[in-house]
């Protein structure tokens, strides 16, 4: 997102984000892209340097979706999952022309305040879906880290929550299948 002119931060699911050391990883990055003379103006370019592999994959994935339902006229909808992530796919999908999709995660990475998620948004002009697990009171102490910062998932429980609540799930039904799930998977020794 900083190569695309974004200031931003990315979520951490350590206790203390290690900013200092994500600054200067960015940094490099940066200075790489400047040395190979790269065009900050084209996504592909950014993608190339300082991507993730999946990016253009999801980026595929959005354009041959809104291709695919365009050419069957169709309507449909994708939302992505995942926090900071998911937010600099937005960026790069928008910065090939494409619209973004919504993308959803927890109140974990907007809490995470080195992760500015909310600042990022606004920047990019994304819309974002904020689901709350509510682990402070699930009775598993793993996911009660979760409340106090330690861990900032977005991707996995932010998109089962939501594809859940679709299904027509309630907010009680998923909280008790969760936590059925973590006492029965806690009870077997690896």
């Amino acid at each position: 997102m900083k190569a695309l002119g974004y200031s931003a931060g990315a979520s951490s699911s350590f206790p203390v984000s290690p900013t200092a050391l994500k600054e200067e990883i960015c940094s490099a990055v940066l200075k790489r892209i400047r040395d190979a003379g790269a065009d900050t103006k084209d996504a592909f370019e950014v993608m190339k340097f300082a991507g993730d592999p999946m990016m253009p994959v999801v980026c595929g994935i959005v354009r041959g979706f809104r291709e695919a339902n365009r050419k069957r006229g169709s309507t449909g909808n994708i939302v992505l999952s995942g926090g900071t992530q998911m937010l600099a796919v937005c960026a790069l999908i928008k910065a090939i022309g494409d619209e973004m999709p919504p993308f959803i995660t927890t109140r974990y990475v907007r809490d995470d305040k080195t992760a500015a998620i909310d600042d990022g948004i606004r920047q990019i002009g994304a819309k974002c879906i904020f689901v709350d697990p509510h682990f402070e009171n699930i009775g598993i102490p793993p996911l009660e880290r979760y409340c106090r910062g330690e861990v900032k998932e977005g991707t996995i429980f932010g998109g089962s929550i939501l594809l859940a609540r679709l299904l027509g799930y309630s907010e009680d039904e998923i909280r008790t299948a969760i936590r059925d799930f973590m006492n029965n998977a806690m009870s077997h020794t690896f």
